[in-house]
């Protein structure tokens, strides 16, 4: 057998061997095709976790993830928003019913003790932010529920991203509330 590093370059072993474990490496990796889904996440270490798929509204081209953890009888919601521009300061809630047909009053302000002297009010800057809210996560599935996040405080109506928290064991849950479009 003739181990000749050289030699095997020649015949073309490596090479071969690359594209074998790339091949390999994308089909084991997720499409990404289904921007509105989401999932339980035990890869996370956090038992009971769901990932929210945040998608694009508008064009906004921001994307990213909500995870929300359960802690009890609250939440904790961590976002991670890419495509956001730089030096903003992008509200974020959850909302009742899913994106599609979204009550465009917020259930829950994402708060956090941090930003007290803006009123407890969260804002995603630099792509990121968390905040424990006062609901239980399977409270939230139990009913049709999303992620939604503003363009800014002052034009709240503007939404720039959104993602439906799925329903226990990934089942669609009833709407929570009839909503009249807006006017």
């Amino acid at each position: 057998m003739n181990t000749d590093t050289p030699s095997l370059l020649r015949r073309g072993a490596v090479p071969a061997l690359v594209l074998a474990s790339g091949l390999l490496l994308s089909a084991c990796s997720p499409s990404g095709s289904d921007a509105a889904s989401a999932s339980s996440d035990s890869s996370s270490g956090d038992a009971g976790a769901v990932v929210v798929q945040l998608s694009s509204l508008r064009d906004s081209g921001q994307t990213g993830t909500a995870t929300l953890t359960p802690q009890g009888d609250n939440t904790l919601v961590v976002l991670e928003l890419k495509g956001q521009p730089e030096g903003t300061f992008e509200p974020a809630h959850v909302h009742e019913n899913y994106c599609a047909n979204i009550d465009p009053s917020p259930q829950y302000f994402l708060t956090d003790s941090s930003t007290e002297s803006d009123g407890g009010r969260l804002w995603v800057e630099n792509g990121k932010a968390s905040a424990l809210i006062q609901v239980p996560l399977e409270t939230l599935r139990a009913k049709q529920h999303a992620v939604n996040v503003h363009l800014s405080p002052k034009n709240l109506p503007h939404y720039v991203a959104c993602g439906d928290i799925p329903g226990v064991d990934g089942a669609t849950p009833q709407p929570a509330t009839t909503v009249s479009p807006a006017s």
